[in-house]
């Protein structure tokens, strides 16, 4: 998208000089009164003024590339489509990390309603459902989901050189599966809960079947949030495994039951969920694609569990083996999650 703005200052410029009578004077000083050599040089000191500006707003982050930084990596996303599509002005004025992944709750939830509309759902059942989906912001779900966008974070920035921070799509997109993982084990929680199980969920929810069911149809929101933003992307297949294999892994746990399923639901929570997912996914948008790299990142998380702290992980000779075998996963990555987990807890 070309902002306005540069566009607007030109041409008010141009017809201010033009008015003073200025401007044809400074033409002809530019083209008569310099060598050749001298109009390069002149032009190249503007050049590099402009490219110096820009590059600071990049830095500070008041501009992004609307590549993604992927330089031309494959993304089909044109550059209207990316402020279309993500809440770009939102996130660039939140106050903190927390906020500038909240200003994309929105963006997902509009997308809802949107589609609610186009399967026929009355307003009263889109208003019932939005209600539903409101207490995902009030638990520490957005915690686990803001894990995504800082282990993508930090993986971007071990892969390049120099060291960058991502761009605004990179970011944006990053949130999207943030978000989406917060709505699955939102909608398992609800589940749990239902049945008597552990969740972030606190104790006053009741048994009620329309809860379960717009548990299941929250659910099936995050399947087609993960089409909508990711379907074109070669990794697609491997992103919808990743999140059916959450699903599947909760289910499987619940139906243990009550007094086996609370132990390992938790353990599954720490290990997958705030763990191994957000490195995961991060593995997955980074377009790793071995499957040995992942069972080994896995096996990893679930040394992570149960070590007592992040040193202690570390000098796990098991780990060290394991992390000289996988060098495209930094164990910075690892760090954060614990680091996240903590922030969480």
């Amino acid at each position: 998208m070309v902002s306005p703005i540069p566009v607007a200052i030109a041409s008010i410029s141009v017809g201010f000089l033009h008015s003073t009578g200025k401007l044809v004077s400074i033409t002809d000083g530019f083209f008569t009164s310099l060598t050749v050599l001298e109009q390069i040089c002149v032009a190249s000191l503007f050049f590099s003024i402009i490219h110096l500006v820009m590059s600071i707003a990049r830095f500070l982050g008041i501009v992004y590339d609307a590549d993604g930084g992927g330089g031309g990596n494959g993304h089909s996303h044109h550059d209207e489509d990316i402020y279309a599509a993500y809440p770009f002005e939102a996130m660039q004025l939140a106050a903190n990390r927390r906020y500038r992944f909240g200003a994309m709750l929105t963006t997902l939830i509009d997308e809802i309603v949107n589609h609610l509309q186009q399967m026929g759902m009355s307003a009263e059942g889109i208003d019932h459902i939005q209600e539903f989906i409101e207490p995902i912001s009030q638990a520490d779900y957005d915690g686990c989901g803001m894990t995504v966008v800082e282990v993508y974070r930090t993986m971007l920035k071990s892969r390049r050189r120099p060291k960058t921070d991502m761009h605004f799509l990179e970011e944006a997109r990053a949130t999207v599966l943030g978000w989406s993982m917060a709505f699955l084990y939102y909608s398992h929680d609800i589940l749990a809960a239902e049945e008597g199980g552990t969740s972030f969920l606190p104790v006053s929810f009741k048994k009620d079947t329309d809860r379960m069911r717009n548990a299941v149809l929250i659910e099936s929101f995050v399947f087609t949030t993960i089409h909508k933003h990711f379907h074109d992307e070669p990794y697609y297949d491997r992103l919808v495994e990743l999140f059916l294999e959450a699903k599947e892994t909760r289910s499987l746990y619940r139906l243990k039951g009550t007094g086996e399923a609370d132990s390992e639901v938790n353990r599954q929570k720490k290990h997958f969920c705030i763990l191994y997912m957000p490195i995961a996914i991060a593995m997955i948008m980074s377009n790793i694609k071995d499957d040995e790299t992942f069972a080994a990142a896995k096996q990893m998380c679930f040394v992570l569990g149960k070590a007592q702290s992040y040193a202690e992980w570390e000098a796990d000779p098991e780990v060290k083996e394991a992390m000289a075998n996988i060098n495209v996963v930094p164990s910075d990555v690892f760090k954060v999650v614990v680091d996240e987990r903590n922030d969480i807890n």
